[in-house]
C-alpha cells in the first residue's frame, strides 16, 4: 500500500521532489508545475502546497536538495591516505554526481534561468558541499604537498575547472563520452601537477 502525506510526511516531500525532478529532465522548467505535479502523484494541488509555497518553493527545495545529495556524494568518497588523491577522487565524484541529475545542476549552477530566482540564505547553505572541498585541499597544505597558502581559493580554482569542463560536456562539446571523460582526467593530472609543490 502506498504511504499517504499523512502517515509519512517526509517520505512523501522526497516523492515530490523526485517527480518534480523526473518532470524538469523531460519538460525543463517551464514545463514543471505544480498542477502537473499532483497529477502526477495522484494528489490534489492543496497537498503540494502544503510543503511548497508555490512553483518558487518548490525549485528553492530541489536547488537544495540538489546540494545536499552532492554533498553526501562527496562525503563518501574514501579518505586516501595521499591527499591529494583524495582531492582528485573528489573531482571524479563530482562529476559522477552531476552527470546522473544534469537537470537538476543546471538548476543548481545557473542563476540566469527565466522563472526562478534563489533566496540569499539558500546560496548560503549550498556551501556545505564545497567546504569537503576545501578540506581536502587544507589537508594538502598541511601536509606539505601543496604551497602555504588560503586553501578556498585554491578550492574554488579547481570547482570552477572541472565545473566548466562538465558544462561543456553537458552542452554537447565534446564527440562522446569517452572524449570528455579523457579530457577530465587530463585536466585532473593537470591541476595535480600545477598543485604539488615542486
Amino acid at each position: 500500500m502506498a504511504r499517504t502525506p499523512k502517515q509519512d510526511p517526509r517520505f512523501f516531500r522526497q516523492l515530490i521532489l523526485k517527480k518534480a525532478a523526473a518532470m524538469l529532465h523531460e519538460q525543463g522548467i517551464h514545463g514543471l508545475s505544480m498542477r502537473k505535479l499532483a497529477q502526477s502523484l495522484n494528489a490534489s494541488t492543496m497537498v503540494l502546497y502544503t510543503y511548497f509555497q508555490n512553483k518558487q518553493g518548490l525549485l528553492n527545495a530541489l536547488y537544495l536538495d540538489g546540494f545536499e545529495q552532492l554533498r553526501l556524494e562527496l562525503e563518501r568518497v574514501p579518505v586516501d591516505p595521499d591527499p591529494i588523491v583524495h582531492v582528485m577522487e573528489l573531482g571524479r565524484a563530482y562529476r559522477r554526481a552531476v552527470l546522473a541529475n544534469a537537470d537538476v545542476y543546471e538548476l543548481m549552477m545557473s542563476r540566469s534561468l527565466h522563472g526562478f530566482s534563489l533566496p540569499e540564505e539558500s546560496i548560503k547553505q549550498s556551501g556545505a558541499s564545497f567546504r569537503v572541498l576545501e578540506e581536502a585541499v587544507a589537508a594538502c597544505i598541511g601536509a606539505g604537498m601543496v604551497r602555504d597558502q588560503d586553501p578556498k581559493p585554491v578550492a574554488q580554482m579547481l570547482w570552477g575547472t572541472i565545473h566548466g569542463l562538465i558544462s561543456l560536456q553537458l552542452a554537447g562539446h565534446f564527440v562522446d563520452d569517452a572524449a570528455a571523460e579523457a579530457r577530465f582526467e587530463l585536466t585532473l593530472e593537470t591541476l595535480k601537477q600545477g598543485l604539488l609543490n615542486p
